[in-house]
């Protein structure tokens, strides 16, 4: 867990935001434990390095983005937000 995944989760827990027993439960979910598995894996026979990790999840950031910029306007109204 990277420095600021680990501060995140220490201010949730210091503003009574996330109960204290259920601090680290979502990293024993069947999809955590697989990726995880398959990243580490990945990892250490080099088919991909800390970089590639980095571009890659810039570029889905990015995409993320602009979806949500084009989708939000619509999907809000339409289920009742504004």
């Amino acid at each position: 867990m990277g420095t600021a995944a680990i501060l995140a989760l220490l201010a949730s827990l210091a503003l009574g935001l996330v109960a204290p027993k259920d601090a680290l439960s979502g990293f024993g979910d069947p999809a955590v434990i697989a990726v995880a598995a398959v990243l580490i894996v990945g990892y250490s026979y080099g088919f991909f390095n800390g970089r590639d990790l980095f571009r890659m999840g810039l570029s889905v950031t990015i995409v993320q983005g602009l979806v949500l910029l084009v989708l939000v306007p619509f999907y809000w109204p339409w289920i009742g937000l504004r």
